[in-house]
């Protein structure tokens, strides 16, 4: 199967553009549907978009504290061609192709330690609440005895 190039290539052995073809092109050979792959490039174009205009980060220097600050990012930003902020799913899967792809640096070996692994992702819907007992069923529920 034919590489692609998804990202411009730096001179850096470290840069998260090559690491990030590197990705989504074992997500191509291993027949991962054309869509699913397109939606990691482009969560991962974010993420490298937003290193490099930071501190330039590479592969190896990211640390938790850079990925919570931009998981504050995306929470916070104006993003679009209507300028909104990401609905919390968004966020959710920005950050989860995110934790995929520095999952798959560990374990290809491009990473000693996965920067990513801690980093908390919040719930995946936001709680409903359950509806209340009536005053009939909550008075059979304290009729049992306390153990």
């Amino acid at each position: 199967m034919k590489k692609e190039s998804y990202f411009k290539q730096f001179s850096e052995s470290n840069s998260l553009r090559g690491h990030a073809n590197e990705y989504l092109n074992s997500l191509n050979q291993k027949g991962l549907n054309q869509k699913t792959v397109y939606c990691q490039y482009y969560f991962l174009k974010r993420f490298i978009h937003w290193c490099e205009n930071r501190k330039n980060l590479t592969l190896l220097n990211l640390e938790l504290k850079d990925l919570e600050a931009y998981q504050l990012w995306l929470i916070q930003a104006k993003i679009g061609l209507k300028e909104e902020t990401l609905q919390p799913k968004s966020v959710r899967l920005n950050l989860q192709t995110m934790k995929r792809f520095f999952k798959w640096c560990f374990q290809t070996g491009n990473l000693f330690e996965n920067p990513a692994i801690r980093l908390d992702l919040g719930q995946s819907k936001p709680s409903q609440l359950k509806e209340c007992l009536t005053e009939r069923e909550m008075n059979h529920f304290l009729s049992f005895p306390d153990p």
